[in-house]
């Protein structure tokens, strides 16, 4: 025998009991390891930028199920100071 689901009895018991919750998002670290700046030919003169960025993230929710992220590298390179 196939009973309906869910119970006509019990309508809101399944989404009273599975309801999902959003995950909270944290940045726990960003650290900048390198910096450096370099310039183009004399000829034309320019500046650019290089970072080397790590970032740290983590998510928890209340739904018994923990996300960890390892750490990302960035890395930024010539990215322009001022136009030439």
């Amino acid at each position: 025998m196939l009973l309906p689901f869910p119970p006509p009895h019990l309508p809101g018991l399944l989404v009273l009991a599975f309801k999902p919750k959003k995950p909270q998002f944290e940045l726990q670290q960003v650290t900048v390891q390198y910096v450096g700046i370099s310039s183009s030919s004399a000829t034309t003169p320019s500046a650019s930028l290089l970072l080397f960025i790590t970032r740290l993230f983590s998510a928890v929710n209340s739904n018994k199920v923990d996300i960890k992220y390892s750490a990302t590298d960035y890395p930024y390179k010539r990215h322009p100071l001022c136009p030439s």
